[in-house]
């Protein structure tokens, strides 16, 4: 798949920039030191899989760094981005009490850093800090409440006012801010974009060229660039934050 285990910076795990911002951060001094003693961190090119849909549950992945794409394929052979995860994000939640094989596949989509801590590691530290679990629970539920808010939008919200949405997280998850906007540090393709959003393909190209035309998307270097936040917020209808339900542990 390749992937290569990483050198392991402990100095760079004590004065971790995403501490406060993802599941660890819950942990206390003995805990990390559990954590960071199980843990194989691993590197991937873009492009590089992570693992396959059907391939074992091995263990847990966090993101250190880059991003990660969660595909799952279709009967007739398409595939339909279920979520990114960006730092601080876990996915490959392994199954506590039976085997089963992974229900999608992930695939690097930058150059990405993960830390992988194997099954029974997890388990083992799930039954020696056992509130840890209810943490777990806890985003899970929270995960589950923004696909169901997700759904909704879906049969609420028009092609439009989903691309905004979409387009709107991307760059409060992914973006950097330039002189011109918020250029989102990931590249999707069309088709990427169309399934997060529940459109099609040839729909989706025409609301980007509308946003373009409106001067309220831009593009650099083959990346998006938002160019008037608050256009894309009056086309939403949202004020704040935003969670569609793409970056909860899974």
């Amino acid at each position: 798949m390749g992937n290569v285990v990483c050198k392991h910076n402990s100095g760079r795990c004590r004065n971790c920039p995403l501490d406060g911002k993802c599941l660890l951060s819950h942990l206390g001094p003995e805990e990390k030191a559990v954590w960071h003693d199980m843990l194989v961190p691993r590197c991937y090119k873009k492009n590089d899989f992570v693992f396959w849909e059907e391939g074992d549950a091995q263990g847990l992945y966090l993101v250190c760094s880059g991003a990660v794409k969660l595909i799952k394929s279709s009967a007739g052979g398409d595939q339909h981005i279920v979520r990114l995860a960006g730092p601080g994000s876990f996915f490959g939640l392994p199954p506590l009490r039976c085997e089963r094989p992974q229900i999608f596949s992930a695939q690097a989509i930058a150059r990405t850093e993960l830390h992988f801590i194997p099954r029974d590691g997890f388990l083992y530290f799930l039954e020696r800090f056992p509130h840890f679990a209810l943490t777990l629970i806890d985003q899970l539920i929270n995960q589950l409440s923004m696909t169901r808010l997700r759904l909704r939008d879906f049969g609420c919200k028009s092609g439009r006012q989903r691309i905004a949405d979409l387009l709107l997280w991307l760059g409060q998850e992914f973006g950097t801010e330039t002189e011109a906007g918020v250029e989102i540090g990931i590249e999707l393709s069309r088709a990427d974009l169309a399934g997060m959003a529940g459109l099609t393909p040839e729909t989706t190209i025409r609301l980007l060229s509308s946003f373009r035309r409106e001067g309220i998307l831009g593009s650099s270097s083959r990346r998006l660039v938002l160019l008037d936040l608050e256009g894309l917020r009056a086309v939403s209808g949202v004020e704040g934050r935003l969670d569609l339900g793409f970056s909860g542990p899974i």
